[in-house]
């Protein structure tokens, strides 16, 4: 028999199906075959036959295959991060004897020639897989392992700081971790704290606590607008439809006290006015009806001849119409041409523009919340001194202003030179003097937080000092 020029091993790996593997060389007994399993962390163990595996064929030239696993073995059928190999194992022996007899055995011979051949094969195939050393070279394999070892020793300690590496990593993820949680925490506690500050307040600005003053508006220092909108007024052809939750401040004059007085009225259920074929630009008003609490219909007029002012912009006689809002006694006038300016309890929503057809809007634009505000200049009297809430100060000492306010000082007889000192720098207030002046009585506007004092002038029981807050700052 002939012997092939082969690889005596042949490797597998798994499928987690394939029980069925194949080798190609010949064994004639199955001690010579040697199989073993290599796992997914490279663990290399031998299978035994009859328990893990069974031999289909022994003697057969061109090889057989095996049967792994066996019911009876204690491994799962091959996966794919497992491999198996089946090698050729020999005894290195020659046991055969060759006489010299006319009856010389060339059968015993050939198979003697045989077996050498194949455990060539093998020392060959573990020669192939052992470390080299070329020819010439001075290394010797004890020094190649050496440097094999020490590299490996080098290696793992760097696997070690590596792994240090990664610890701390995930120490100081951690460390993120805990200190978002403490964040969101405060994050819940501050939301708890709005929610607590929305409650005390009253959600719909309607009787502030002291706490909710904070936090929304004084409604005796604001007027004419939209408190609170959502998708509340809305259009549909030439159509405006105004939704219930529509929250209006609508300006009614105002209080004994100065404070401005409001009609707050919040749509409950839906309203709708059709507008009629307009061209150009229009601001639009709800008209409220306090006999009935509602709107009982829409103005227009166009922007131009809307006026925000103290003084009356024109005479009602004239041949002009228009909406006038005096920020100083809060009310809305208008007149259309007539003899006379009239009290309307108006407010302005919203602007819009028809197409060209005139058959629905091409713009429409609903004013934002506290939008007006900035056209109607409505906190005018924010800025007015709380007359009845002046504090006489001393003269010649230093004081603190404890609010936005004003000052007033003056000396009601014979006038002699007065310094003010603000913050520390000191300079002439008032620099007049003689018998012949009689009184002197000045005003000044001071910040909050602001340091003063006042000196000089004649020493009597008419010189004084009165502090005075902004109206907007008590009331």
């Amino acid at each position: 028999m002939t012997v092939s020029k082969q690889t005596p091993v042949n490797n597998y790996a798994g499928n987690s199906s394939n029980k069925k593997f194949d080798f190609d060389f010949l064994i004639n007994d199955s001690q010579e075959l040697v199989v073993k399993l290599t796992d997914k962390n490279n663990v290399i163990r031998v299978l035994k036959e009859g328990l893990d595996y069974s031999i289909n064929e022994i003697g057969n030239k061109n090889g057989s295959y095996i049967i792994f696993p066996l019911d009876s073995s204690t491994y799962d059928v091959l996966k794919e991060d497992e491999l198996i190999s089946l090698s050729l194992e020999l005894e290195i022996k020659q046991e055969s004897e060759f006489k010299n007899s006319s009856y010389f055995n060339f059968n015993i011979l050939e198979f003697t020639f045989d077996y050498i051949v194949r455990i060539l094969q093998i020392l060959n195939r573990k020669i192939e897989r052992c470390l080299k050393v070329e020819e010439g070279s001075s290394a010797v394999p004890d020094t190649i392992i050496d440097n094999i070892n020490e590299a490996k020793k080098v290696t793992e300690d760097y696997a070690k700081e590596v792994t240090k590496m990664r610890d701390s990593v995930l120490s100081d993820k951690q460390n993120v971790e805990t200190n978002k949680n403490i964040v969101n925490e405060k994050l819940k506690d501050l939301n708890s704290y709005i929610e607590d500050v929305k409650k005390k307040s009253n959600k719909d600005l309607s009787d502030l606590s002291e706490t909710g003053e904070l936090h929304f508006l004084n409604k005796r220092q604001v007027t004419n607008c939209i408190l609170e909108k959502t998708n509340t007024i809305t259009k549909e052809g030439l159509t405006i439809k105004i939704n219930s939750g529509l929250n209006l401040l609508i300006s009614d004059g105002r209080n004994p006290d100065g404070t401005l007085k409001n009609i707050e009225y919040k749509v409950t259920s839906q309203l709708s006015f059709v507008m009629p074929a307009l061209t150009g630009e229009y601001e639009f008003f709800g008209q409220y009806n306090k006999a009935s609490n509602k709107f009982d219909s829409i103005l227009y007029i166009e922007p131009e001849k809307i006026y925000l002012n103290k003084q009356e912009p024109f005479s009602a006689d004239s041949e002009n119409k228009g909406f006038w809002f005096n920020p100083i006694d809060n009310k809305w006038k208008i007149t259309d041409a007539s003899d006379k300016w009239e009290e309307k309890s108006i407010i302005s929503l919203g602007r819009f523009k028809q197409n060209e057809q005139q058959d629905e809007f091409e713009n429409f634009v609903v004013n934002k919340p506290l939008e007006v505000l900035n056209k109607t200049e409505m906190t005018i009297s924010y800025f007015m001194p709380a007359m009845d809430a002046g504090v006489e100060k001393a003269w010649d000492k230093e004081h603190t202003a404890e609010c936005d306010g004003w000052l007033h000082t003056g000396n009601m007889l014979n006038v002699n030179q007065i310094h003010i000192t603000i913050n520390g720098v000191r300079s002439l207030w008032i620099g007049v003097g003689g018998s012949d002046v009689l009184a002197i009585q000045e005003w000044m506007p001071i910040p909050k937080g602001t340091q003063y004092k006042f000196d000089g002038g004649v020493n009597n029981s008419d010189r004084y000092i009165k502090f005075y807050p902004l109206k907007g700052v008590i009331y």
